[in-house]
């Protein structure tokens, strides 16, 4: 194994990657530091153990395209040659020979090679059975004569089917009573997976500001959102966000004075740093009051904003 190995940003800063759990992607930098030099683990449970990582991970990798495991339980790193380039004099070749020779590279990448038909007996090795033309001619016409029968009884029940549709119609049911006779197979919609964390935050913000309109479903936009929002603060500060926000009676609307609050409002780079930064905080009303004081700025300049002015 090699001391020193390259990842390439690439591929470890793109939004594929960067939504994957903390612990997929730490599990995948100890298999790019950990491989060979043609970017195979013999053993990749290994640091799975060392990592504290589970087998959902290795799924996420293999499922994202990051990893293409086998069934020896070797595993390949796909991306391998865009992160790293040996010289001649420092590479060894890899001990899994099998696997490799399963791969093709494609742009830098691996992928599943197709596997080869079954080669014929070309050298003659083995002898082929032999047939007599009369036995053969005799088996083939016994055989066209079995699927000219089968046939025959195929086409006749599917009339019988037809008839017994077209009797059913007549009877005064509607297409819409028979569309939903078909299976529920055959009409699923395919929806966006997102990550996991994204739908726990989803339920905070729900349940900490109950008096905010609720989230109901995540959409692309708002699981970008709250990924971006994730990497301003630390994963943990956003449910403080949250608590912050039910906790204000301006951002809440108990003040009754601006009830424009939303998660996707939230979720602004500029106001997370208002609300962190106390901004929104209940304040008590001092015994003396300049005319200055009695009024907040920026909260002005926001009702502004929101009305349009």
């Amino acid at each position: 194994m090699a001391r020193r190995r390259m990842i390439s940003n690439d591929i470890t800063g793109s939004y594929n990657f960067q939504s994957m759990e903390h612990t997929t992607q730490l599990l995948y930098f100890y298999f790019c530091l950990s491989a060979d030099d043609d970017g195979f683990i013999g053993n990749p449970y290994i640091y799975t153990n060392l990592t504290g990582c589970g087998e959902n991970d290795l799924e996420t990798l293999e499922r994202r395209g990051y990893v293409i495991r086998f069934a020896s339980g070797v595993l390949a790193v796909v991306h391998w040659y865009i992160h790293n380039t040996i010289k001649k004099d420092r590479y060894n070749p890899t001990v899994h020979k099998a696997e490799l020779a399963q791969l093709r590279l494609e742009d830098k990448c691996y992928v599943r090679a197709p596997q080869p038909e079954t080669e014929r007996n070309q050298n003659g090795t083995k002898t082929e059975p032999q047939y007599s033309q009369v036995k053969y001619s005799q088996v083939e016409s016994s055989q066209v004569e079995s699927s000219q029968a089968e046939l025959s009884q195929v086409e006749s029940s599917q009339a019988e089917s037809n008839q017994a549709e077209s009797n059913q119609n007549a009877s005064g049911q509607t297409e819409a009573e028979q569309e939903k006779i078909i299976p529920f197979r055959d009409r699923t919609v395919k929806r966006p997976v997102f990550p996991l964390r994204c739908y726990d935050y989803l339920s905070s913000f729900n349940t900490i500001c109950s008096s905010l309109p609720p989230e109901g479903e995540l959409t692309e936009g708002l699981s970008q959102a709250l990924a971006y929002a994730e990497r301003l603060i630390a994963p943990k500060r956003l449910e403080e966000v949250f608590r912050m926000a039910a906790e204000s009676d301006f951002l809440s609307g108990r003040s009754g004075v601006w009830r424009g609050c939303s998660l996707t409002w939230i979720l602004k780079p500029d106001n997370l740093r208002k609300i962190l930064s106390g901004k929104y905080r209940n304040r008590g009303k001092p015994k003396r009051q300049t005319l200055v004081e009695q009024f907040d700025l920026d909260e002005i300049d926001t009702l502004d904003f929101m009305n349009g002015a």
